[in-house]
């Protein structure tokens, strides 16, 4: 088996960045708190890798769409364990805990956006006991084993992530999809993730957004999002049902009354829909043989 090395998943840790900014225009909470703590961090030592690229406004409806769907099927699954792989700095995991001691909730990142984000916890909150930031790679099954230690074999889990796939090959998404079988498959539970948008969608990006942000992503992650995106719907449920995962599709559109940035932004409805275009939220669950 080819080693894992984690520097040539770094690159990707600034485009994390690139969320945390226009979530400032959504009511997500801690939002405002931790751009402006990961803002000192990033002058206090002088870094600013994306320079002022990071702050597309108009991804605003996008982010918080996806943010929202997600929250909306994992409350509808009423499960309490979550695997959170390659969160960046997402508020997800500190809010769920703090508004449920019950609910443990790991995130599995890369070492040095793990360090990051505990600073990040530490400078805005007191982070609850039952959150926890484990340092890692989604792509090896021993640091998924390593995040999910304090979880409870008897109870259902879910496995969350909003951003990584696209930055991976089909062999890596190989890898993390059999990790996330492999836990699912003792735990029971589901995968949830919006990381299957297809291609289409760039265009709509480079188009409503940010002209050039997919190829300046690109460049900046090291990473060929063209190569790395699925083609369509029956791509996605083509590769992830030979990997032995049954997959229901949500639009984006599903969670767009609940979204507040357009409104925030003066973006009228039908750009939104635009914007939201043939974005997707999957749920997965192992399929029984």
């Amino acid at each position: 088996m080819a080693v894992i090395d984690d520097n040539n998943y770094t690159s990707i840790i600034p485009t994390a960045y690139i969320t945390a900014y226009p979530r400032l225009f959504t009511d997500i909470p801690y939002s405002k708190p931790i751009f402006e703590a990961l803002e000192k961090i990033r002058h206090s030592n002088d870094e600013t890798p994306l320079g002022e690229n990071y702050k597309v406004v108009r991804l605003a409806p996008e982010l918080e769409a996806r943010y929202k769907l997600i929250d909306k099927l994992l409350d509808e699954s009423s499960i309490q364990q979550v695997l959170e792989l390659a969160s960046g700095l997402s508020p997800r995991g500190l809010i769920l805990t703090e508004k449920d001691f019950d609910t443990q909730y790991a995130e599995l990142e890369l070492k040095e956006m793990a360090q990051l984000k505990q600073s990040i916890l530490g400078a805005i909150s007191i982070p609850p006991n039952n959150l926890h930031i484990t340092p890692g790679n989604a792509l090896r099954a021993e640091d998924f084993n390593a995040a999910i230690k304090s979880f409870d074999i008897s109870k259902r889990m879910a496995v969350l992530n909003e951003g990584l796939l696209r930055y991976l090959n089909f062999d890596e998404k190989t890898l993390v999809a059999k990790n996330v079988h492999s836990v699912l498959s003792r735990f029971g539970g589901i995968w949830i993730t919006c990381d299957t948008t297809p291609k289409s969608f760039l265009n709509t990006q480079d188009t409503l957004t940010k002209p050039g942000m997919n190829r300046d992503l690109s460049s900046i992650s090291q990473k060929d999002f063209t190569k790395n995106m699925f083609e369509d719907e029956p791509h996605v449920e083509r590769f992830f049902s030979d990997l032995g995962f049954s997959v229901e599709f949500h639009p984006l559109t599903e969670i767009e009354s609940e979204l507040v940035s357009p409104g925030i932004l003066k973006i009228p409805s039908e750009e939104v829909e635009q914007l939201l275009g043939s974005g997707v939220v999957v749920v997965m669950r192992v399929k029984h043989r």
